[in-house]
């Protein structure tokens, strides 16, 4: 069943008119068709009361003398009217006076039982009278005839409705074809309407589906007339002139920042290229230093500032190298040089580098590697550095005498799973967004007594997509962090298959 709110509106305009025009054109032609009709019928009644009555007055004589055959051949002129069934005449008891049937005739108005049709006592009263039996098409009359005031008989007339029923069929016709004229001149009327309020609601409805599928704000739509329909046209024309506007702007500011960007990648590139020339330098002359290689220091103080520089130095290419490594994924230039690792040896050697500084917090860093787990095929030095982040993060942020523990296992769905687990300050659920900004940093106390770029987990997130993984974060305040590197199962080497060297 079609509903009505999904018609279209052109479809809702034209029915709506010829609806609303079929019903006005009916209940008037009902209206005026009874109306015809009864004014008809009353007409033809008076006709036959006004005939009767001039055939009473001509039986006055015949009824005062008993002529039957003078009263006969009066009744015998009804046959100049055509239509007249039957006519007879009563004495004033009510006893059948004189008779003509028309060939056609219904026969005498006597009753069935032989009693005649008339009640005397009625008869007397001297009442003209009418019945109309439309169903079985004739009408009945009634005309006392009057002598000195007295009643001294009725005549009773049977008319066929056959000029009547005539008319109504004649009339029937032509209304209906009066119907048919005036239902076609409403659909072309209801047509042109309906071009008139739904073609402009069209053409906006076009000009709104070629902008969405072509995306061109410069379309406008035709405005053409100055009523509601066109008010909405031009505000949907200047609609589109902003949108365009503010497009072109877009645009325009897109251009800038992707070329911005561009520019600042490259700057960054050969910015930290220029730094870390003379950094490593710095590094390693501190370790000389350090280390006395070419002989004891005169004071040992020496030996602190030189330790001093080199972690300055050693957090500085660190800084440095985390912005080169975001500048390159930025810029789409980021290469992964994947092989098979053994993920025992790469957290055992990132344990190694993290262990003094938890032991100096007294705190607990522990490993739990699922049992036979197979290689990855991965970047070593991209998921070392994500260890790395992650793994001191969670020193960093957790409290003295903490817990700090790394799980590798598999999922149900064969990927791979590195968790972090910490019972550190943690954050609320709405932070985690900020923290994977570039940059971006929490404002909390604890935080701002710890040195940090705000890169470890941005950068952390963008290595791991670049393996085709994922990286989960859940958090509550003031009772820890949980953050699981998700690795695609394809990643995982079988004991059979083989181990290849290749850059993605």
């Amino acid at each position: 069943m079609i509903r009505l709110e999904n018609l279209s509106m052109r479809r809702k305009i034209m029915g709506l008119i010829m609806g609303t025009s079929l019903v006005v054109l009916l209940v008037a032609s009902m209206i005026f068709s009874i109306g015809h009709l009864l004014t008809y019928q009353r007409s033809v009644v008076a006709e036959l009361e006004s005939l009767s009555r001039v055939i009473a007055q001509s039986l006055v004589a015949p009824m005062a003398f008993s002529d039957h055959a003078a009263a006969k051949d009066a009744l015998s002129t009804l046959d100049l009217r055509p239509g007249i069934l039957s006519a007879e005449i009563y004495d004033a008891n009510a006893t059948l006076f004189a008779q003509h049937l028309d060939a056609g005739a219904y026969g005498t108005l006597s009753r069935s039982d032989g009693l005649p049709v008339l009640d005397p006592a009625v008869l007397r009263k001297g009442i003209t009278t009418n019945e109309l039996k439309l169903m079985e098409g004739h009408v009945d009359l009634q005309v006392p005839i009057i002598l000195d005031g007295d009643v001294i008989g009725a005549l009773v007339l049977r008319s066929d409705l056959d000029a009547l029923f005539g008319t109504i069929k004649t009339f029937l016709l032509l209304a209906l074809a009066i119907l048919f004229l005036m239902t076609a001149f409403t659909l072309v009327l209801a047509s042109h309407l309906e071009a008139i309020v739904s073609r402009p609601l069209y053409d906006l409805l076009g000009t709104a589906q070629r902008v969405s599928k072509q995306q061109d704000f410069s379309l406008r739509a035709p405005v053409s007339g100055r009523d509601e329909i066109g008010e909405l046209a031009k505000g949907f024309n200047a609609m589109l002139a902003r949108i365009e506007d503010h497009d072109q702007t877009l645009r325009k500011a897109w251009q800038q920042a992707e070329s911005a960007s561009r520019s600042k990648s490259e700057f960054l590139a050969n910015m930290s290229h220029e730094l870390r020339t003379p950094l490593n330098a710095i590094i390693g002359f501190s370790e000389i230093i350090k280390g006395e290689v070419l002989g004891p220091l005169g004071t040992p103080r020496y030996r602190d500032y030189a330790q001093d520089i080199l972690e300055s130095g050693q957090h500085l290419l660190s800084v440095i190298n985390d912005i080169l490594d975001l500048s390159k994924i930025e810029a789409g230039e980021f290469d992964l040089n994947d092989d098979a690792i053994d993920i025992g040896n790469l957290v055992s050697q990132v344990v190694r580098l993290l262990h003094e500084r938890a032991e100096k917090a007294h705190q607990t860093l522990a490993v739990e590697i699922e049992p036979d787990f197979p290689l990855l095929f991965v970047d070593q030095r991209v998921i070392k550095q994500c260890l790395i982040n992650l793994l001191s993060n969670a020193i960093k942020f957790s409290p003295e005498a903490g817990h700090v523990k790394l799980h590798v296992g598999r999922c149900a769905d064969g990927r791979a799973a590195l968790t972090i687990t910490d019972n550190g300050i943690g954050m609320k659920p709405e932070e985690i967004p900020d923290v994977l900004r570039p940059f971006a940093q929490l404002e909390s106390p604890f935080s701002k007594r710890h040195d940090g770029t705000g890169l470890g987990l941005p950068l952390t997130q963008s290595f791991i997509r670049a393996h085709g993984g994922d990286m989960e974060i859940e958090s509550q305040e003031g009772k820890g962090t949980k953050i699981t590197l998700y690795l695609p199962a394809q990643r995982l080497i079988s004991p059979n298959r083989p181990k290849k060297r290749s850059a993605g």
